[in-house]
């Protein structure tokens, strides 16, 4: 998917998870008044053009790969958003090479 078009009077959607692939937020989201959350998972930011519903965004939390808060609070129409948060995982892992043993953990 490159372009998402649609999402017009979706009065029932709540929230919106879109896929890495996504190059270009096309959509509108006029009469989604329930929506309050969008995940979304591509870097870069997809582009929003001037006439998608900023205001409706504004209303909305988006949540963003983990470390691209700066990104997409700079980004146009994405900055709209009410809250940007930061969601995905975090793993850390230690190697011994004298016993040549990696180990790890991680939040998922």
């Amino acid at each position: 998917m490159s372009t998402l078009y649609g999402l017009e009077n979706c009065t029932n959607l709540s929230s919106l998870s879109l896929p890495a692939e996504l190059s270009k937020f096309n959509a509108t989201l006029k009469g989604c008044e329930s929506l309050s959350t969008i995940y979304i998972a591509t870097l870069p930011p997809p582009t929003i053009p001037n006439d998608t519903e900023r205001e409706r965004l504004s209303q909305v939390t988006l949540y963003v790969p983990t470390g691209k808060k700066g990104v997409y609070g700079m980004s146009n129409g994405w900055s709209d958003c009410k809250e940007i948060k930061e969601y995905g995982y975090t793993v850390t892992i230690d190697v011994d090479k004298v016993k040549g043993v990696v180990s790890g953990c991680g939040i998922y």
